[in-house]
């Protein structure tokens, strides 16, 4: 199938992409008619995406039609509803469940795709990031979404800014990264390098693209590149956290290894550890230097996502 092959080849480039996205971060989609549509597996790196093991098969218009749906019933139920509607509406039987943020992609255009972009963040991470990006982008259209938490209520939210006659656009979400939405993946694609490329010219950086760069010490993992020193020499410790992902995989202590950060994994889930510590770092770092100061995600909503049926799910591949 030509579309299966199209959205493999993007997830896997946009996954070699670290500015883009760290550790099993940002999904994407490609509806195939009014009924199903393909997106990423929950809790798969993007650029460990094959055409065999990690894209599903859903019928999307029953998730529409959930998310459209006014209730009084509390958030977790909320949630463990979507989740499980998400889970039933696999169209091929999977040992992967579809992603959690399967309910936006149902709602938008033919293809979607979603990110986690460091230069978006530091944007969406500050405080005034919409007026910044509003001078930005003065002459591009795009709605700014105030933070809510993955799942239903991100979903909701997204639905409220649609017109029936256009589910494409660019939706900068608070806190979290960035969603861009349009008839080809490749449009997708570009247009998130573009506005990533624009933000970075604004602030006068250089695109993040640091690296995990791990030496095996004592049963575990270690990272002491130039960002970790600058970071420990700093902080003793995470006090602030900026995005979801923050929460799920650096909620522990920092484990200090000499001037580096010690990770008692196996490789694979150390590499995936240490990319989303060190994309925390760069921002609680670089929004500081920039003159901005951190938007940083509530305790509440820290309580929230870590009780999440699907992130613990996501931590479990």
């Amino acid at each position: 199938m030509y579309e299966l092959t199209e959205i493999v080849r993007t997830c896997n480039s946009i996954g070699r992409n670290r500015n883009l996205v760290h550790g099993p971060g940002g999904n994407i989609s490609l509806k195939l008619d009014d009924r199903r549509m393909l997106v990423k597996a929950s809790g798969l790196r993007l650029d460990e995406i094959t055409e065999n093991r990690g894209i599903v098969d859903v019928d999307y218009r029953k998730i529409t039609c959930f998310v459209d749906f006014d209730t009084s019933l509390t958030a977790n139920v909320l949630e463990g509803m979507l989740y499980r509607l998400i889970y039933d509406s696999e169209l091929c039987q999977s040992e992967l469940r579809p992603s959690m943020e399967t309910s936006f992609h149902a709602l938008l255009g033919r293809a979607v795709i979603h990110t986690h972009p460091i230069m978006t963040n530091l944007a969406t991470c500050m405080v005034g990031g919409y007026d910044i990006l509003k001078q930005i982008f003065g002459d591009f259209p795009f709605q700014w979404i105030e933070y809510k938490n993955p799942g239903f209520f991100l979903g909701k939210a997204i639905n409220r800014e649609l017109t029936s006659d256009d589910k494409n656009g660019v939706f900068f979400l608070e806190k979290h990264g960035l969603i861009v939405a349009s008839d080809s993946l490749d449009d997708c694609l570009q247009k998130t390098l573009d506005i990533n490329r624009r933000i970075a010219d604004y602030f006068g950086l250089e695109e993040y693209n640091s690296q995990s760069n791990l030496m095996e010490v004592d049963g575990g993992y270690v990272n002491d590149c130039d960002l970790v020193k600058e970071f420990l020499s700093r902080y003793k410790s995470f006090d602030k956290y900026l995005f979801p992902d923050a929460v799920v995989y650096c909620k522990n202590p920092i484990n200090r290894h000499g001037s580096g950060v010690f990770y008692d994994f196996d490789k694979k889930r150390s590499r995936l550890v240490d990319e989303i510590m060190l994309a925390h770092m760069y921002l609680l770092l670089t929004i500081p230097e920039l003159g901005g100061r951190i938007n940083h995600l509530s305790n509440e909503d820290i309580s929230y996502i870590l009780g999440m049926e699907a992130e613990r799910y996501r931590q479990s591949i």
